[in-house]
């Protein structure tokens, strides 16, 4: 029954997640990054699906396709570390902040070929590190006088405290409905997919700003082209 709620919750979730990705592409001024993200998660939670709903009860087929929700997790979140750098940083320093990300994509495959695949904890340190990285990176555009950074904190936090789940006692869910934490935090996700969409989109059409403090790298948000609140920078997007 448990299999059940967490494949039906992961398809509510990927549809959301694909709205939103269909919102954000048709927006103008938004980079494409930022709909790759809600296109590779909701791609994640279809396979999520998938795996609860069909392969969870052959082991091999289980592992598989649970290499599959992962490889497309780490796929998100590549783009949401490539969106955020780009954001918030200059081209040449988003680059750098880019191809990282590509060589620890690489040593991750290296590891899940040593320990074998189904296993969650070499994806849980490496997408940790990635999330502390944009939430840094988040953090450093607020201290510079990012307009969206705030929001944007906020919108990473409220995706966050979905994991919340996965702490509290498990006699608190309603088992009877099929609802276990999976479920919940499948569920629970959709609040911040909406709202961080919602600030891409916001940022998209922003109010003119006034100059704001300088930073040690310059800042710039998807569509904007320049720089904000500088006047070098290329013109040219990712």
């Amino acid at each position: 029954m448990s299999e059940v709620g967490a494949g039906v919750t992961d398809l509510v979730l990927g549809t959301v997640l694909v709205g939103c990705a269909v919102r954000l592409r048709w927006t103008p001024g938004v980079h494409r990054y930022w709909a790759l993200i809600w296109w590779s998660a909701g791609a994640a939670a279809f396979a999520g699906a998938a795996h609860h709903l069909v392969f969870s009860h052959s082991p091999r087929a289980a592992d598989l396709s649970w290499v599959a929700v992962g490889v497309l997790v780490a796929v998100a979140l590549s783009y949401l570390l490539a969106a955020t750098a780009t954001a918030t940083l200059d081209e040449r320093w988003a680059r750098l902040v880019i191809r990282v990300r590509i060589g620890g994509l690489l040593a991750y495959a290296a590891w899940m070929g040593i320990v074998g695949i189904g296993r969650t904890a070499p994806l849980v340190l490496c997408e940790s590190v990635t999330m502390a990285t944009i939430v840094g990176l988040w953090c450093y555009g607020r201290y510079v006088g990012h307009p969206e950074a705030g929001r944007m904190l906020v919108a990473i936090a409220v995706l966050a405290v979905s994991a919340v789940f996965f702490v509290l006692p498990a006699w608190i869910y309603p088992t009877s409905l099929g609802l276990d934490a999976r479920s919940l935090q499948h569920l629970a996700q959709i609040p911040g997919v909406l709202l961080l969409t919602r600030v891409v989109v916001d940022a998209a059409h922003p109010t003119p700003a006034l100059a704001a403090p300088g930073g040690v790298l310059p800042r710039r948000w998807p569509g904007s082209g320049r720089p904000a609140g500088l006047t070098g920078g290329s013109d040219r997007r990712l």
